[in-house]
This record gives structure tokens, sequence and C-alpha cells, in this order.
């Protein structure tokens, strides 16, 4: 029995000399049990820029983009570019049923002629009214023919851009009853996104106004081009139009983005993080190892930092952590962020 308690007096021994070595290895982690400071987290007061901004969302849209149907039937006879070729405005593209449009070219060029020499004749008095007007008839009609299938017949871009789409080969047979064009065509150069926007961010807008647009992580300068005068009967929201230029050609059309309006931005001013505020016009500075409550007029806002126009100075020691509870002057241990 005696043994069995001078080993247990040993035990309680060991252990309480690993506990005062533990305590003087440590000696930081229990100053605040002893001295009552508590570990805050801080930041420092500083001049930077600050924007508020609203966020939406949309979708990228080529401004010039249309499928190419000509109004005529026919076979095609010619197709003088593919899927992915750059077309200056006003290139040929393709020619349906040549034999037409040369027929049609005959038939005018046979009527000019003989309306010039009608007109001749007529000026000549050597020709009647009613002969001349029949003449000058057909000549009209002819010439309106051959425009028409001219305009139809011979394909041509609208405008520069890309084929995105050719679905017709050489012989295939054309016909604008099946629905499907027979080209595509995008311009890929300026694009926009159409965004809807609630009545109170509207007013904050204006033409012109910056626009922050992200697509897959790559940020974008654009602006506002277009903002719609009247609202939408069904959602009761406002049609905003964001332009900018795709100079890369990486963007795609019907490509998802977010966009940020910057209604505000101000520049070279003393700001401080939000989560400073412990209240809308009090923050805890930390001067000389006390904690002391301070009056603060702010500004403009933004996501994670605040405009301050009076109450601190630049360098100023804010807390931004570990506040709750903790009273004015009391002894705390910065840790800066």
């Amino acid at each position: 029995m005696k043994q069995l308690k001078v080993i247990l007096l040993l035990f309680l021994l060991t252990i309480l000399s690993c506990a005062k070595e533990k305590v003087a290895e440590n000696p930081v982690e229990n100053e605040e049990q002893f001295t009552g400071s508590r570990y805050v987290r801080t930041s420092v007061a500083r001049i930077s820029s600050i924007e508020r901004v609203l966020n939406y969302s949309g979708f990228v849209v080529y401004d010039q983009a249309i499928n190419i149907m000509p109004n005529l039937p026919g076979k095609i006879d010619r197709i003088a570019v593919r899927e992915g070729q750059q077309v200056a405005s006003g290139e040929l593209l393709a020619i349906i049923d040549q034999n037409s449009l040369l027929q049609s070219e005959a038939n005018f060029t046979l009527a000019e002629n003989n309306y010039r020499r009608a007109q001749n004749l007529f000026q000549q008095n050597a020709m009647d009214l009613r002969s001349f007007e029949e003449t000058e008839m057909i000549y009209l009609n002819s010439r309106t023919a051959f425009e028409t299938a001219k305009e139809n017949l011979e394909v041509k871009a609208p405008f520069a851009g890309t084929i995105s789409q050719s679905n017709f080969r050489l012989n295939d047979n054309y016909n604008p009853m099946m629905g499907i064009p027979l080209f595509r065509i995008i311009n890929n150069n300026d694009i926009y996104i159409e965004v809807n926007v609630t009545n109170n961010d509207v007013r904050q807008l204006r033409l012109n106004q910056r626009v922050r647009v992200n697509v897959d992580s790559n940020i974008i300068d654009a602006y506002i081009g277009f903002i719609s005068p009247e609202n939408d009967r069904v959602t009761g929201l406002n049609r905003v139009r964001v332009e900018f230029r795709n100079s890369q050609r990486d963007l795609r059309n019907n490509q998802f983005a977010t966009i940020e309006f910057i209604p505000e931005f101000k520049d070279n001013i003393l700001v401080i993080p939000r989560t400073a505020l412990i209240n809308p016009t009090t923050v805890i500075l930390a001067v000389e190892g006390k904690a002391v409550y301070t009056q603060v007029q702010t500004g403009m806002s933004s996501r994670h930092f605040i405009e301050i126009v009076s109450g601190l100075n630049e360098g100023d020691i804010v807390l931004i952590e570990g506040v709750s509870g903790l009273e004015n002057n009391a002894s705390i241990i910065p840790i800066d962020m």
C-alpha cells in the first residue's frame, strides 16, 4: 500500500512539472489570461479609389448577324466562299441558276438597245407615241426583272464579316420555302449585351457611362450605348444596351456574361474596410495597445470598402475582427491583416 501511494505521488509531481514547462514555453498564448489583453485583427486607413457597382448578367449579341435567304429558287451554279471566311461588303458569295440570270441580262440588253433606238426615232418623229411607250414599258419591265434576278440570284455579302454557316453545296437546289438559309454572315467586331434593369438602378445610369464586362474571367471595358425610354409592359424593367469592341474576335454570339455598371467612382479618398464599422458612425482605433472608440462620417461605399469623410487620418489603425463585447480603452494585442 505504501508503494502504491509513492507511485501516485510521483505521477502527480510529473504532471505538475510538465504543466509548468508548457506554461513557460508558451508565455504569449497565456498572456491574455494574465494581462486581460485581447487579440484583434486590424487594417490601416489608406488613400485609394472606390467605386459603387450594380451587378447584372446577360448574353453577348453580335451587332450584325443575319441569315441570307434569296427570294428566288434555283440550282446553285457557283459557291464562292467557305465557312469561316472573312468577306468584304458586296463580295460575291454564290450564284443561283446562272442560266436564268444570263437570260434575264440578255433580255434587258436587247430591250435597252430597242429603247434607245425608239428614243431616236421618236425624237425624229419617225415613231408614234403609242409604239414608243410600249417599247419604253418593255425596257422598264426587263430592267426590273434583271435587277431582281441579279439581287437574288447573284448573292453578295450585305456587310463585311465572317461566313458562319454555308448550308448548300454546288448543284444543290435552293428554295426559300424550305426555310434553310443559304449562308449566315456575322460581324463579330462590334457586339453588345442587352440587360433588363430595375427602375431604381436605371435612374443611376447615363449614356456612355463606364461598364465592366466579365466573360469567362476576361474583363472588358465597355460603355452604355442605349437606355430605353420606356418600361417593358410585362416585366416592368428597362432595357439597357452595353456596347464594346470584340477586337480579338474571341467572343461568341449568345455567350453568357456578367455586367458591372459603375454609376459612381471616386479617386484619391480615405477608405477603410466596411467590417471596421461597428455601427454606421463608429469605428474602433488601435492606439498604444488600447481600443479607442471613435466617431466618423462616412461617404460612398463599395462591396468591401467605405469612404471616410471625417474622423480618421491616413495611417490610422482600425479594428476589423475580434471586437465583439470589447469595451472602450480595453487592452488589445493587434494582428495586422
